[in-house]
């Protein structure tokens, strides 16, 4: 945002830096994209291991949210 108004207030302009800025939102998009892609994968391998049905992992219905599971006496 601040790379656009300064760009806006002056004559001279440096696309190349609104470029390289753009580039690395696309970066971080990507790779935040990639981690939450991972950790669903890494979910659904877990709970599979525990040995729920992966049509109840993906219908949602038996996923234990967290923060919601009882604690244990």
């Amino acid at each position: 945002r601040l790379n656009f108004e300064r760009i806006r207030q002056v004559e001279k302009t440096r696309p190349l830096e609104v470029l390289d800025s753009l580039r690395r939102l696309a970066d971080l998009l990507e790779l935040h994209a990639q981690a939450a892609t991972d950790y669903e994968r890494a979910r659904f391998r877990l709970l599979v291991v525990l040995g729920l049905p992966a049509e109840e992992i993906i219908s949602r219905a038996a996923v234990p949210v967290p923060g919601l599971v009882p604690k244990a006496k």
